[in-house]
């Protein structure tokens, strides 16, 4: 009789124990797709707001003033201040600091640089209307507007090389992009052809080159 009991009571043991652990199984597998789900759409969402910062870079590089006509504008009104305004967004990547952790080494050094020169070319902007900027020579003035649109088209070239690599590293996800913009290689050519213009510009005012 003891024996029987002392069976009945191993194997009511041992089922508790196996529930128990099917139970801490069971939630552990259920955290992680809960966590896994999480970095998904941490993943989609930066990818969807790089896509449209780099398809706002493209549309301001599209509009590049010709640099003999900023001359000429500042000239006739030194006070003259361009209008250009900053719409880039950075609510998720700067809202998600810590899931940075989530991506490849390779694309978390990419990321932290395209934020990065978002937040220069912000700030490029923001001193567009400063008083100081009243100050400078015209020359002075089209120099800072051609640093600012030469950073703008080397940043739209790394969000495109950005978006590729997300393309590449999460190909699992169907990353899509919502408008497409034109490729590095393009991008190069029109970052040369700037620099001649500005350069010819510079010769036909006898500038400084």
């Amino acid at each position: 009789m003891y024996g029987m009991d002392g069976s009945f009571v191993t194997f009511t043991g041992l089922s508790a124990l196996f529930v128990f652990g099917a139970s801490q199984l069971w939630d552990l597998t259920r955290e992680h797709r809960k966590s896994q789900r999480a970095t998904q759409s941490y993943i989609r969402a930066l990818f969807a707001e790089i896509d449209f910062n780099t398809a706002d870079l493209h549309r301001f590089n599209e509009s590049t003033i010709a640099t003999s006509v900023l001359i000429k504008a500042f000239q006739r009104n030194n006070g003259l201040i361009p209008h250009i305004s900053d719409a880039s967004h950075t609510i998720v990547y700067s809202t998600n600091l810590a899931r940075l952790s989530d991506l490849p080494n390779g694309l978390i050094r990419d990321v932290v640089e395209f934020y990065g020169d978002l937040a220069k070319i912000r700030e490029s902007v923001a001193g567009l209307e400063k008083e100081s900027f009243k100050t400078i020579s015209p020359e002075g003035k089209v120099n800072v507007i051609e640093g600012l649109y030469r950073r703008s088209i080397s940043t739209e070239g790394l969000g495109e090389s950005l978006l590729n690599k997300f393309g590449e590293e999460f190909s699992d996800l169907s990353l899509r992009r919502k408008e497409h913009c034109h490729d590095e290689d393009h991008l190069s050519e029109r970052l040369a052809d700037l620099a001649e213009k500005i350069q010819a510009a510079r010769r036909r005012h006898d500038l400084p080159l």
